[in-house]
Protein backbone atom coordinates (compact mmCIF):
# COMPACT_ATOMS: atom_id res chain seq x y z
CA UNK A 1 0.00 0.00 0.00
CA UNK A 2 1.08 3.55 -0.69
CA UNK A 3 -0.25 6.53 1.19
CA UNK A 4 -0.14 9.92 -0.52
CA UNK A 5 1.01 12.78 1.72
CA UNK A 6 0.51 16.04 -0.12
CA UNK A 7 2.52 15.82 -3.32
CA UNK A 8 4.91 13.27 -1.79
CA UNK A 9 4.50 9.57 -1.25
CA UNK A 10 5.28 7.70 1.93
CA UNK A 11 6.54 4.24 0.94
CA UNK A 12 8.03 2.45 3.93
CA UNK A 13 7.73 -0.88 2.15
CA UNK A 14 9.81 0.40 -0.79
CA UNK A 15 12.40 1.83 1.61
CA UNK A 16 12.69 -1.53 3.36
CA UNK A 17 13.07 -3.29 0.03
CA UNK A 18 15.86 -0.88 -0.95
CA UNK A 19 17.61 -1.53 2.36
CA UNK A 20 17.30 -5.26 1.79
CA UNK A 21 18.77 -4.89 -1.70
CA UNK A 22 21.75 -3.00 -0.27
CA UNK A 23 22.24 -5.77 2.29
CA UNK A 24 22.11 -8.42 -0.44
CA UNK A 25 24.66 -6.52 -2.50
CA UNK A 26 26.93 -6.30 0.54
CA UNK A 27 26.55 -10.04 1.06
CA UNK A 28 27.51 -10.66 -2.58
CA UNK A 29 30.60 -8.49 -2.12
CA UNK A 30 31.52 -10.46 1.00
CA UNK A 31 31.24 -13.65 -1.06
CA UNK A 32 33.60 -12.16 -3.67
CA UNK A 33 36.11 -11.30 -0.95
CA UNK A 34 35.90 -14.84 0.41
CA UNK A 35 36.42 -16.24 -3.09
CA UNK A 36 39.55 -14.16 -3.50
CA UNK A 37 40.84 -15.41 -0.14
CA UNK A 38 40.18 -18.99 -1.26
CA UNK A 39 42.03 -18.31 -4.50
CA UNK A 40 45.10 -17.19 -2.54
CA UNK A 41 44.86 -20.21 -0.22
CA UNK A 42 44.62 -22.55 -3.21
CA UNK A 43 47.67 -21.04 -4.88
CA UNK A 44 49.72 -21.15 -1.70
CA UNK A 45 48.79 -24.74 -0.84
CA UNK A 46 48.83 -26.14 -4.38
CA UNK A 47 51.01 -29.21 -4.78
CA UNK A 48 50.60 -29.39 -8.58
CA UNK A 49 51.88 -25.95 -9.52
CA UNK A 50 55.06 -24.81 -7.83
CA UNK A 51 54.72 -21.46 -6.14
CA UNK A 52 57.17 -19.18 -7.85
CA UNK A 53 57.41 -15.49 -7.13
CA UNK A 54 56.11 -14.78 -10.62
CA UNK A 55 53.03 -17.01 -10.14
CA UNK A 56 52.30 -15.50 -6.77
CA UNK A 57 52.65 -11.93 -8.06
CA UNK A 58 50.30 -12.69 -10.96
CA UNK A 59 47.64 -14.08 -8.64
CA UNK A 60 48.23 -11.24 -6.19
CA UNK A 61 47.58 -8.71 -8.96
CA UNK A 62 44.30 -10.42 -9.85
CA UNK A 63 43.23 -10.36 -6.21
CA UNK A 64 44.18 -6.71 -5.81
CA UNK A 65 42.24 -5.82 -8.94
CA UNK A 66 39.12 -7.60 -7.69
CA UNK A 67 39.41 -6.06 -4.23
CA UNK A 68 39.75 -2.59 -5.73
CA UNK A 69 36.53 -3.18 -7.69
CA UNK A 70 34.80 -4.40 -4.52
CA UNK A 71 35.94 -1.31 -2.59
CA UNK A 72 34.61 0.98 -5.34
CA UNK A 73 31.28 -0.81 -5.26
CA UNK A 74 31.13 -0.60 -1.46
CA UNK A 75 31.67 3.15 -1.66
CA UNK A 76 28.72 3.41 -4.05
CA UNK A 77 26.61 1.30 -1.68
CA UNK A 78 27.59 3.59 1.19
CA UNK A 79 26.36 6.62 -0.77
CA UNK A 80 23.17 4.77 -1.65
CA UNK A 81 22.58 3.90 2.00
CA UNK A 82 23.26 7.46 3.17
CA UNK A 83 20.84 8.85 0.57
CA UNK A 84 18.20 6.32 1.55
CA UNK A 85 18.56 7.12 5.25
CA UNK A 86 18.19 10.80 4.45
CA UNK A 87 14.95 10.05 2.61
CA UNK A 88 13.78 8.05 5.63
CA UNK A 89 14.42 10.98 7.93
CA UNK A 90 12.46 13.33 5.66
CA UNK A 91 9.43 11.06 5.34
CA UNK A 92 6.67 11.33 7.91
CA UNK A 93 6.37 8.29 10.12
CA UNK A 94 3.60 5.97 8.94
CA UNK A 95 0.58 6.39 11.19
CA UNK A 96 -2.41 5.18 9.25
CA UNK A 97 -0.56 2.71 7.06
CA UNK A 98 -1.00 -0.94 7.95
CA UNK A 99 2.08 -2.62 6.55
CA UNK A 100 2.87 -4.93 9.42
CA UNK A 101 6.57 -5.74 9.54
CA UNK A 102 7.52 -3.15 6.91
CA UNK A 103 6.12 -0.26 8.96
CA UNK A 104 7.89 -1.52 12.08
CA UNK A 105 11.19 -1.83 10.21
CA UNK A 106 10.69 1.66 8.76
CA UNK A 107 10.07 3.15 12.21
CA UNK A 108 13.18 1.40 13.51
CA UNK A 109 15.28 3.24 10.89
CA UNK A 110 14.24 6.64 12.19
Amino acid sequence: MVSQVGARYCCPEAICELLESIALEEKALANLINAEAEKLRAVISSKQTPLTPENFIAVQREVVSMLQAVIKFQILLQYKLEDLLEVCRQQPAPKQINLGKSAARYKALL
